[in-house]
């Protein structure tokens, strides 16, 4: 799970801890003790007899305390964000805000006439967000 941190960072920094709430609200009300009691009747004889009680408990018990897994992983997510500039004349404005969040503005600079202009490429400004 730690290795998966920096792609988690990545792709999930723009949600929130209700966004996150929400995905674990999703996956407990399809994943109830009745799908997996289904799910284990599903398995080969020779483990539905030996471990499907071990399974289905263990499996019961990780979706129960979802919630909680979810919100350390968020925690440990949280406080760090990545932002990815590219190997072009990119200029990085950042102000912290006095409650403590942080704008973010990411410029191009492009040379025309011997007149540098800053600009804040579409795609940059759709993604513009406090952090």
């Amino acid at each position: 799970m730690f290795q998966a941190r920096h792609l988690d960072r990545f792709i999930a920094s723009d949600l929130s801890k209700q966004d996150w709430l929400n995905a674990v609200n999703f996956v407990q009300s399809k994943i109830t003790y009745e799908v997996i009691a289904s799910a284990m009747t599903n398995m080969p004889e020779e483990i539905y007899n030996n471990s499907s009680m071990e399974i289905g408990d263990k499996l019961k018990t990780r979706i129960k305390d979802l919630e909680k897994y979810v919100l350390e992983y968020y925690d440990m997510l949280s406080p760090d964000v990545d932002i990815i500039g590219s190997n072009k004349d990119e200029y990085f404005e950042i102000l912290r805000n006095d409650d403590g969040s942080v704008n973010v503005e990411i410029l191009i600079k492009i040379i025309l006439a011997n007149v540098m202009i800053l600009y804040i490429p579409e795609y940059f400004s759709k993604m513009k967000q406090k952090i």
